[in-house]
């Protein structure tokens, strides 16, 4: 799926009977108006990502003698030559770089795998994710009254979002933006995108166009649940992966 088949639904579709779309003339999305589509379209695979789990990544963390706070921002990226940060404590994967595209973080392991509890209010051995990309390690982790050997490195697992549709305009072709969307999600993604375009219209003879677009998408997020069409992440498998696009 590509940037142009969106544009080519939202013409001959959603879109069709608005100025925007086009399809009177035959024209589709102009140009001056495809940055305002595209950040709808960025935001409504954010949501898709967040809501079906699209994605996931791991990096490791070198844990820091008395350091309990830290950040997980690409800046902290070893790998990354243009941070100026004097500790880079983090060490991505490097098949599939991170971009500071973290979610939420949903899991965390020690040296060996084993699995610490992550928000566990009651728990001292748990670590925290305070903010999305701020995780506290309690001092007693690293200790060896919690465990034998002494933890020093934990893996992160988290909940990636699509890459940033960076798309200046007139220096791209539609065509050649990917998006990294299975088809199913599809008529979601378009639904998503008509709502946030026709929100701010407002009520048209009682009919709130904008209201009603997304309660398609929220029907059409539950018909993707029932259908069981969301993709279980078990062992960092991706759908990219999965469906051959890597």
């Amino acid at each position: 799926m590509n940037l142009n088949d969106v544009f080519t639904q939202l013409t001959y579709g959603e879109l069709s009977k608005v100025f925007i779309g086009g399809l009177d003339e035959r024209t589709g999305i102009l140009e001056i108006d495809r940055e305002q589509i595209i950040s709808h379209v960025q935001l409504g695979l954010t949501d898709l990502y967040r809501r079906f789990r699209l994605l996931q990544g791991q990096m490791t963390l070198t844990l820091q003698p008395d350091t309990t706070d830290y950040m997980i921002t690409k800046d902290f990226i070893a790998s990354n030559t243009d941070s100026t940060e004097a500790v880079k404590y983090l060490t991505d994967d490097p098949i599939f770089p991170y971009e500071d595209n973290l979610l939420k973080i949903v899991e965390v392991k020690d040296d060996l795998l084993n699995p610490i509890r992550l928000n566990w209010a009651n728990d001292s051995c748990s670590v925290f994710s305070r903010s999305e990309k701020h995780l506290y390690v309690p001092e007693v982790i690293t200790t060896l009254d919690y465990r034998d050997p002494v933890i020093t490195e934990l893996k992160l697992i988290y909940l990636a979002n699509h890459p940033k549709i960076d798309c200046s305009l007139g220096t791209y072709s539609p065509e050649l933006v990917e998006l990294y969307l299975p088809d199913a999600y599809m008529t979601a993604l378009l639904y998503y995108i008509t709502s946030r375009y026709m929100n701010p219209i407002g009520m048209a003879n009682e009919f709130h166009a904008g209201n009603s677009y997304y309660a398609k998408y929220e029907g059409e997020c539950a018909r993707l649940e029932q259908q069981n069409l969301q993709y279980d992440n078990a062992d960092l498998v991706t759908p990219f992966e999965r469906d051959g696009w890597c």
